[in-house]
């Protein structure tokens, strides 16, 4: 293992143990600006973490915990984040094309100028999360319950919805095109 791999896995302990500590041991990591591009983090517990501007690209995060984590600017793209956790998270500016987020836990999430461009999301549960200016572009969202979400300023492009849920949904100014929808739940906010 490099001296850097070894220095990254030391950062990520010390943020565990923090995290399980209650804050008494250990401390709170930052890993921005790194590239992390193929790393294994797959079923770390990486929530309360800062991750911006990290390069993340076809890194494993399957099972990981990213609640509450800074998510600015991170690249994703080719990442398989399948099961993983981001509720509370904030996410800006990610690039998320190729991904595989099957089978995610999103709960109320910030999700703001991002790309899904040939992203795999299905089996997910991603409820009561805002999304704002996200460009959704042949996304897969299969089965995939979006319940009590916000969609605000979104493009949604040549995807698939088949069982996806909408309910109690809201979208604002969002733009639909060449969108293959079938046996989805679109009822009306509120009802």
């Amino acid at each position: 293992m490099s001296a850097e791999k070894m220095r990254i896995e030391e950062i990520i302990n010390l943020h565990e143990l923090w995290l399980v500590s209650n804050h008494s041991e250990g401390r709170r990591a930052s890993l921005s600006s790194l590239d992390l591009q193929l790393a294994d983090l797959s079923h770390r517990n990486l929530s309360w973490i800062s991750l911006r501007n990290v390069n993340l690209s076809r890194a494993n995060l399957e099972g990981a915990n990213l609640t509450g984590s800074d998510l600015q600017g991170v690249d994703l793209q080719c990442a398989n984040l399948s099961k993983a956790k981001i509720d509370k998270a904030k996410l800006s500016e990610v690039n998320f094309s190729y991904a595989s987020l099957e089978g995610i836990l999103m709960r109320d999430a910030f999700i703001h100028k991002c790309v899904f461009d040939h992203t795999k999301i299905t089996k997910s549960e991603i409820r009561s999360s805002i999304f704002s200016n996200i460009l959704f572009r042949h996304l897969d969202s299969t089965f995939t319950d979006f319940g009590n979400s916000f969609f605000k300023e979104c493009r949604f492009y040549h995807g698939s919805y088949l069982g996806t849920s909408f309910k109690g949904a809201r979208f604002v100014d969002c733009k639909e095109m060449g969108v293959h929808i079938q046996r989805v739940q679109l009822e009306k906010y509120g009802e």
